[in-house]
């Protein structure tokens, strides 16, 4: 019957430009990387058990996972082979527990760690590293000082916190002659 028929046409010209670069994207975040890296550690790929916490989506519609504690672990999706590599780490760092920390990451394969001062704010590492022997299952660690959100900003989120992670990828170099 006809009181019973609700309906509304909604008519539209086309996208606007948030929703034609999401779309053009096909509903995925944007990715910093330019070519088909080596290895790629998504936030949403993470594990709890390796100091993370629950993925998290920002207004911009990337992913982003806390870590939380002081040693969190990388975990990349593919094999490494030998050879000279890049590690690119995106993330972003509250103004606590200071203003400036130091983010350590040490690469796959076990190498040296390397620290970085890093204000508050989104920052990108990219550290070089080479590996004697293939990895498997190639992992980094990522090293900050716990902070509280609560305590720090006078907020309800009672975890522990460290940096937040966008996105980790490493290219590989072309074999040498």
């Amino acid at each position: 019957p006809a009181p019973a028929l609700r309906a509304t046409l909604l008519s539209m010209a086309g996208p606007g430009p948030e929703a034609a670069a999401l779309c053009a994207r096909s509903l995925a975040p944007p990715r910093p990387w330019s070519a088909d890296p080596a290895a790629v550690a998504l936030p949403e790929d993470q594990l709890h058990a390796d100091g993370w916490s629950v993925p998290e989506l920002g207004r911009d519609l990337v992913p982003r996972r806390w870590a939380t504690s002081p040693v969190a672990t990388l975990r990349f999706d593919r094999p490494l082979p030998p050879g000279r590599h890049t590690l690119h780490l995106v993330a972003h760092r509250a103004p606590a527990p200071r203003p400036v920390e130091e983010v350590c990451v040490r690469p796959p394969g076990a190498g040296d760690e390397s620290c970085f001062a890093e204000p508050a704010g989104r920052f990108e590492i990219a550290l070089p590293f080479n590996l004697s022997r293939p990895l498997r299952r190639p992992e980094a660690t990522l090293r900050h000082p716990l902070w509280s959100p609560a305590a720090s900003l006078g907020t309800g989120d009672r975890r522990r916190l460290t940096v937040q992670l966008e996105v980790a990828w490493i290219d590989s170099d072309p074999p040498g002659p």
